[in-house]
Parts: structure tokens; C-alpha cells; sequence
């Protein structure tokens, strides 16, 4: 569950916080200077714990595919990495 809340969460946040600094200077206005700190904290906190909790939930489900596991490690470690493409 927390492998799909993560990136939900991370998503209102940036809907609702950022835009509410972009648009009105919330963050700055609540945290004065260390608004930005504030902001640098909880975003790359969570964009880190994504990969994280789907490589622990991949690790707990080891054996609902049938396929090698050195295979699925590899085919797992290369849909991590960003495409430029995406």
C-alpha cells in the first residue's frame, strides 16, 4: 500500500503546496527564508522513497512471476532508470 501512496501523496503535495507558493508565496510567507528548505526536505525525500518501496515490494512478492531471478533483477534495475524518451 505504501508503494502506491508515496507517489500520491508526493503528487498533492506538489498540486497543492507548490502551486500555492508559485501562485501566492505561501512557503515564504509561513517559513520566511526557509521556505525553500522546507520545500527541498519533503519533495526529494519522497521522489528517493519511490524506487525504495517498489524494490521492497518487489523483494517481498518474490514468487508471483515465473522466470529466473537474475532475470527479473535485471529487467526490474533497467525500468528504474528514466528513459529520455518518457
Amino acid at each position: 500500500m505504501a508503494a502506491l501512496s508515496v507517489p500520491v501523496i508526493q503528487q498533492i503535495i506538489v498540486a497543492l503546496l507548490w502551486r500555492a507558493q508559485l501562485c501566492y508565496g505561501l512557503l515564504t510567507r509561513l517559513c520566511g527564508d526557509a521556505g525553500f528548505i522546507v520545500w527541498g526536505v519533503i519533495f526529494p525525500s519522497l521522489l528517493i522513497l519511490r524506487p525504495w518501496l517498489v524494490i521492497a515490494v518487489g523483494l517481498a512478492d518474490t514468487d508471483s512471476l515465473a522466470a529466473h531471478g537474475l532475470t527479473l533483477t535485471v529487467v526490474g534495475t533497467l525500468l528504474l532508470y528514466p528513459r529520455p524518451w518518457w
